[in-house]
């Protein structure tokens, strides 16, 4: 699963779409996307460790990325 995270800073965000090489007008309506929309329907990390727990996954990987994270799972 590869998903955003809610935990994710405003400068995090900001160097991840400064990294993409993208025009003025496509970086300030990426980043809004990303404040009014993408991070408020994120799950925090805690929050995703604790669903994995809960479903009964067992050993669950998790790797940080800049913006989200990347999780491997088995049932």
């Amino acid at each position: 699963m590869i998903d955003m995270r809610r935990d994710v800073s405003i400068a995090e965000i900001k160097r991840y779409v400064d990294g993409l090489s993208v025009g003025f007008l496509n970086r300030w309506f990426m980043l809004l996307v990303f404040r009014a929309m993408l991070i408020k329907r994120a799950y925090p990390l805690a929050e995703i460790c604790r669903m994995t727990a809960e479903a009964g996954w067992r050993e669950p990987k998790l790797e940080v990325t800049p913006v989200g994270f990347e999780a491997w799972m088995k049932k």
